[in-house]
């Protein structure tokens, strides 16, 4: 049965159990059956999966095979994650291509509605240099009928929501979205206010988890380690989601936990914790 209402995402960290972030050739232990079926039974209606498994799934159980078990579960959502070095050069851009042509090819084939994009590494930049580029990925992706979203994150090139919001806007192109991270937008040094007046149809989803108000020293263990459940930290979740609600935002809501005891947990229980403290974050709010 499908829910009414916004959809509810467990994005690829929420079901993936003891797997590394930030290691593209990282894997889940659980077969992606065992994922949707703890996303769904908790109450989920969107999935994520990284590139990795996602490939894994598909060599395993076909596409037909795959988007039957969504359907099954009464997922109506799929997002893959993600898509790193889109602007570089060299080897580094050869490898990123290559995760490109199976994220495209993947979207097409399984009707994933969003490909998560993450900026280059370095310090925060006039977001020029870019837009060619994040434009002829956004029209790769409309091709493939899916739409593609950037993240701001504070140690890449585009840090913050307003160069996000740059960057869509210059590129021009419909299948072109941001995605707001609570936690990230919290380690660039911003709040609600960040996203005040966002528009929502550049919104491509959105994603909450929680953490200390202080950043830690190091950005990457802070943001692989210490990220936790909705409501369980100290950030002001309950002034992020009312700021986006008041913009007129309320098209579906993700939860992105990275932390080393969410992630020795079962997936069924992992995506039961997830579901629980997004749900009541998003009721606190309305």
């Amino acid at each position: 049965m499908t829910r009414e209402g916004p959809r509810r995402v467990a994005t690829c960290w929420t079901t993936a159990g003891a797997t590394v972030p930030g290691d593209v050739t990282a894997t889940s232990p659980h077969d992606i059956r065992a994922r949707v079926a703890a996303a769904a039974a908790a109450g989920f209606d969107g999935f994520g999966i990284n590139v990795p498994d996602l490939v894994i799934a598909r060599d395993r159980h076909g596409d037909a095979g795959v988007r039957a078990l969504l359907d099954d579960h009464g997922i109506r959502y799929l997002e893959l994650d993600a898509l790193s070095g889109w602007a570089s050069t060299g080897e580094q851009r050869a490898a990123s291509d290559a995760r490109r042509r199976t994220l495209l090819e993947a979207a097409g084939a399984l009707g994933a509605d969003l490909i998560k994009v993450i900026p280059p590494i370095g310090p925060a930049a006039d977001v020029g240099p870019l837009v060619g580029e994040f434009a002829k990925l956004a029209g790769q992706a409309a091709d493939a009928g899916t739409r593609v979203g950037i993240e701001p994150i504070s140690v890449c090139a585009v840090a913050t929501p307003a160069q996000a919001l740059d960057l869509v806007r210059r590129a021009g192109h419909p299948a072109a979205g941001v995605v707001l991270d609570n936690w990230q937008i919290s380690r660039a040094g911003l709040g609600a206010d960040a996203v005040r007046d966002f528009p929502p149809e550049w919104i491509a989803s959105v994603e909450l988890s929680d953490g200390t108000a202080e950043p830690a020293a190091d950005f990457f263990t802070d943001c692989f380690e210490h990220r936790g459940l909705p409501g369980s930290g100290e950030l002001d979740i309950a002034g992020f989601v009312r700021t986006l609600r008041r913009n007129g935002y309320d098209a579906g809501w993700g939860v992105e936990v990275l932390e080393a005891g969410y992630r020795r947990l079962p997936p069924a229980r992992a995506a039961g914790a997830a579901y629980s403290a997004l749900a009541a974050a998003l009721t606190e709010n309305h």
